[in-house]
């Protein structure tokens, strides 16, 4: 599940120790997840930071979790919207269906379940392409075709480019060290040099339209500034 590990979860569930447990697993097949309690406070978070994924327990404070499966629907009609429950109910199974959920799911909920569900989830984001995280204006990294789209044109590039790329673009605005970049590009082999680095950077910032996105920190690392 290539494409799944490289997006961003929500969950909301207001059961402390069922979110502790959930969100240790669901952590293994992502980039990264929020973790919310409430529902207006998971609608927030939707609207304001790049979901991918979204799961919510049905029982929620303020707003029920199919309430918020409803707005975020009305938002975005693609977007993967998994709903958990403690007991089905068949008011609220036809209620999800007419909402377009990827599942509708009675917990516990065990890891071959999870499995499963999210291979879906991953098959809806790339079949709709919504894994394009935004890199600037009209700047996006295309996931699936593993390149750039600038001002809706294609900027094709090398395998080490992209691989450059990604590792910034998943530690975004941290500093990410020499070392760590070498490991992720070239992984156990040991034809590893400084130079090598130099030519796929300098390469990569020819292709960028946006100066200065990618920095060097002095000789530590390197940057990836999004605002």
């Amino acid at each position: 599940m290539n494409l799944i590990k490289q997006s961003n979860f929500l969950y909301v569930e207001d059961d402390e120790i069922i979110a502790k447990n959930m969100s240790k697993l669901l952590s293994h097949f992502c980039n990264s997840i929020v973790v919310c309690n409430d529902g207006i406070k998971g609608l927030d978070i939707y609207k304001n930071d790049k979901i991918d994924v979204v799961i919510l327990d049905i029982e929620l404070p303020t707003l029920s979790g199919l309430e918020v499966a409803q707005k975020i629907r009305d938002m975005n009609h693609f977007v993967p919207i998994i709903v958990t429950t403690s007991h089905l109910d068949i008011s609220y199974l036809k209620a999800a269906t007419k909402i377009g959920l990827v599942e509708y799911l009675e917990k516990p909920v065990s890891l071959e379940v999870v499995i499963e569900v999210l291979q879906k989830c991953e098959l809806i984001l790339e079949k709709h392409n919504l894994l394009m995280p935004k890199l600037g204006d009209k700047l996006f990294l295309d996931i699936k075709m593993q390149n750039i789209i600038a001002n809706d044109r294609v900027i094709s590039l090398t395998k080490k480019e992209y691989r450059l790329l990604e590792i910034l673009y998943k530690n975004k605005n941290q500093l990410v060290s020499k070392d760590i970049v070498f490991d992720y590009l070239w992984e156990e082999s040991l034809e590893v040099n400084e130079n090598a680095l130099k030519n796929i950077l300098f390469r990569l910032r020819q292709k960028l339209p946006i100066k200065g996105i990618v920095r060097s920190v002095s000789s530590t690392g390197l940057l990836l500034c999004i605002k």
